[in-house]
């Protein structure tokens, strides 16, 4: 296949309008879940994982689905492994072939010594997994850092809504700390009680809280890096 790619004639003029951050989408889907706050979501990336969570959470909330299946989307698996857990239903989670062949033990594993009930369907440490929701009663575990930053704000999101609370030691070094940062953050514009002490994460079990009735959800300025290429590239640039 050959491709040809040419500059328009004429100067193009326009605004652009960034898409929603994926990250912070993702996560305030989460608390709007966990909370059952109705507060509205504006400007909400439109990214393929979030449909899925959107999806996802629709079917959770109307009992519709024994079985949720995500697809591609790795941060759905990973959020709602610990969200399901949770919740008082008994739902299979799945995903796409490829998605079966992603390992999920670390959080399974820390999930369980926090109290939740979770099975593997077939290969162990990956899923599909068959999730028992119920309280869970929190506490002290440990987790390694050099693992996906996900697995880490899975626990923080839910940590809320356990009994004791979390106590989270984080070992070796951490990778993506500014997710896990943003995460944090998130939170407590939530109103939860979660504050970082070196390596260890404490959250209160204080369940989270809003009284405005829309969040905006930040655009996400990585999509803008394109647009600057373009304009480094144009005629325009180069003049000044």
């Amino acid at each position: 296949m050959n491709l040809k790619l040419h500059k328009p004639a004429t100067a193009i003029n326009g605004t652009i309008h960034l898409p929603g951050s994926k990250s912070i989408s993702n996560r305030v889907l989460v608390i709007q879940a966990l909370s059952c706050l109705p507060f509205d979501i504006q400007n909400i990336s439109n990214s393929d994982d979030t449909k899925h969570l959107q999806q996802a959470f629709e079917l959770i909330k109307n009992n519709s689905a024994s079985t949720i299946d995500i697809g591609h989307a790795g941060t759905d698996m990973r959020f709602l492994t610990a969200v399901l857990s949770t919740l008082n239903k008994e739902v299979i989670l799945t995903g796409s072939e490829r998605m079966q062949q992603r390992p999920i033990k670390e959080l399974v594993d820390t999930l369980t010594t926090l109290g939740a009930t979770i099975n593997y369907q077939n290969k162990e440490g990956y899923p599909p997994l068959l999730i028992k929701g119920k309280t869970i009663a929190g506490g002290k575990v440990k987790i390694n850092g050099n693992v996906s930053s996900q697995y880490i704000t899975a626990l923080l999101l839910v940590a809320p809504y356990f009994t004791n609370g979390l106590e989270l030691i984080i070992e070796k070094q951490i990778v993506s700390k500014p997710y896990i940062d943003m995460t944090i953050s998130l939170m407590k514009e939530f109103g939860a009680d979660v504050y970082w002490q070196q390596n260890t994460i404490i959250v209160k079990p204080t369940h989270y809280s809003y009284s405005n009735s829309t969040y905006y959800i930040e655009s996400d300025w990585s999509a803008a890096s394109y647009y600057y290429s373009f304009i480094a590239l144009s005629p325009i640039y180069t003049k000044l």
